[in-house]
């Protein structure tokens, strides 16, 4: 009886491990709501757990077209998208969507503005400082969506491990019901 119950535990273990092994977003560069001041080719977004090929990102202007990507590439944790030329001044939404180890797909949002110096953006090119990259003076609504994806994801877990821990522990009442 003892070696059912250890078993069932160990099991309940190994299940509530994978669903704790997606890849949620761990960083981003730029990050959400930043101000870039220097001229920018490459959205990099760095993940909690390794992330398979396959995952994707889409740039879409403030006119809601979508911006040419030249390529994207994934690397354990991290994923980047690496422009034809750099971003002309605006606001810009990423979309991401990766791939964890698990096969399990996460989906998110994020967005910048570029506001480069006009000297800059025709094609003089200067080494970025800590000051190129500023926050947003105020929450943007796509923080906002990556709240309320992250509070679901978390609800999904604690509503899996109760379900769980009610399956073990009937099992566990049945095996002693059974034992007597």
């Amino acid at each position: 009886m003892k070696k059912r119950i250890l078993f069932l535990l160990f099991s309940f273990m190994l299940i509530t491990t994978q669903v704790f092994a997606h890849s949620g977003l761990k960083s981003s560069s730029p990050k959400n709501g930043d101000v870039v001041t220097h001229p920018i080719q490459e959205i990099t977004i760095q993940f909690s757990g390794n992330i398979e090929r396959g995952s994707k990102i889409e740039i879409k202007n403030e006119q809601g077209d979508n911006v040419p990507v030249r390529s994207i590439d994934t690397e354990g944790k991290v994923l980047k998208a690496t422009l034809d030329k750099p971003l002309p001044n605006g606001s810009y939404k990423v979309r991401w969507m990766n791939i964890g180890e698990d096969g399990h797909p996460l989906r998110g949002n994020l967005s910048f503005q570029v506001k480069v110096p006009q000297g800059e953006q025709a094609g003089e090119r200067r080494a970025p400082s800590k000051e190129d990259t500023q926050p947003a003076p105020e929450q943007s609504n796509t923080d906002h969506q990556n709240e309320e994806q992250q509070q679901e994801n978390s609800a999904f877990m604690i509503g899996f491990i109760i379900i769980g821990i009610l399956i073990i522990g009937s099992l566990i009442f049945l095996f002693q019901k059974m034992k007597k």
